[in-house]
């Protein structure tokens, strides 16, 4: 496979229109592979990242520099495409009847469990050790959205608007932590990367029909220290 073949592929499974405006997508800077059989599909891409194994990497972020290897970046087209990073999360977390909010800015769905069996859900299945939530009492009504949207207006207001007991995301500020308290809302932060990982793990199985890929998670680079 030639890299337009790839791009087409690519394309094919994460159409370019369900980006939001303005945001980027496509090849970073000028380089191209010269034909694609490996791929290596990853959250982020670093300065120190070694992919030389691999001719092309897809990255869901795009990267702060420009790499001296070939990588496409797709971003909030994959946490919006009718399968996605958003409608992927709900799905892993148990969750039915999901419809996706306003304009894509997340999804909601109806939890079947208490508040202990959610938040034991979201550690178990997102694999996070660290979460940090305030539930209000109800779990009915639980909105997702992958990423960054506890840091995130358009999800918030979208969440609201459509009934939600409780939001599952990542990023959490305080402003939005007393904001929703206040709305007597509650709230569950799962990571930006941890709520991304059920969507990229299924981008990868749909790149699998067309081409070899290894999904690299590059885990938690992040390191905590507490004195408790």
């Amino acid at each position: 496979m030639n890299w337009r073949e790839f791009e087409d592929a690519v394309r094919s499974i994460v159409p370019e229109r369900f980006s939001l405006k303005g945001d980027f997508y496509g090849w970073i800077g000028k380089k191209r592979p010269s034909s694609v059989r490996k791929v290596a599909l990853t959250l982020d891409v670093f300065r120190d990242s070694d992919f030389s194994r691999y001719d092309v990497v897809i990255s869901h972020h795009k990267p702060f520099f420009v790499p001296d290897f070939p990588v496409f970046v797709v971003h909030s087209a994959l946490d919006r495409v009718d399968w996605g990073c958003h409608f992927s999360l709900a799905g892993a977390l148990g969750l039915k009847g999901v419809e996706f909010l306003k304009e894509r800015s997340g999804c909601i769905g109806s939890f079947g469990g208490s508040e202990k069996e959610l938040l034991f859900k979201v550690s178990e299945v997102l694999k996070v050790k660290h979460i940090r939530f305030h539930l209000a009492g109800r779990v009915k009504r639980v909105a997702v959205f992958s990423g960054c949207g506890l840091n995130y207006n358009s999800f918030l207001e979208s969440a609201l608007e459509f009934g939600a007991d409780v939001l599952i995301s990542g990023d959490l500020t305080h402003r939005t932590a007393c904001f929703l308290r206040s709305r007597g809302v509650g709230f569950i932060d799962a990571g930006h990367r941890g709520t991304e990982l059920p969507g990229l793990k299924e981008f990868a199985l749909r790149l699998k029909k067309f081409l070899e890929v290894d999904f690299i998670d590059g885990g938690d680079f992040c390191n905590y220290f507490c004195l408790c």
